[in-house]
């Protein structure tokens, strides 16, 4: 933010830092431009949560990247017996565990979108769906 400052145009052709130390320098009061800063600074910082009817859908975006995690990793684990490679089994094994983390950039990147934060709740709905997920996968792949 503070580099996107001296680079926009003020009235008259100036950049906004020029305009700023002018009025400040020619007895002009520059209060009104600095609370118009701290407002827009406090926009962008503060964040409410995420609504309600969000986490059903952050569950479901969860189940899905954890299910498409799972899914490669079960097809590594099929080549690695196919081939008879300790190295590739062991990554796909890792892939599985790994997989209940696949939603948190989804997440993330919906409650952006929504203008929430990426609070422990959201964190929480997202682990436990994909753990879920990833449990069920790894039993039907081991049975």
């Amino acid at each position: 933010m503070t580099q996107l400052l001296p680079t926009q145009a003020a009235p008259g052709g100036q950049t906004r830092a020029d305009y700023v130390a002018g009025t400040a320098a020619a007895g002009h009061d520059i209060a009104p431009l600095l609370s118009a800063g701290y407002d827009a600074i406090n926009r962008t910082r503060r964040r409410g949560p995420l609504p309600a009817l969000g986490y059903p859908l952050l569950a479901l975006l969860s189940v899905l990247s954890a299910a498409l995690a799972g899914v490669l990793a079960w097809g590594i684990l099929q080549a690695g017996h196919g081939l008879d490679s300790q190295v590739v089994l062991a990554f796909g094994r890792i892939l599985m565990l790994l997989g209940c983390f696949a939603g948190l950039p989804a997440a993330k990147w919906y409650t952006d979108r929504e203008g929430a934060r990426f609070s422990p709740q959201v964190i929480a709905v997202v682990l436990g769906s994909g753990i879920v997920t990833v449990s069920v996968l790894a039993l039907k792949v081991l049975l």
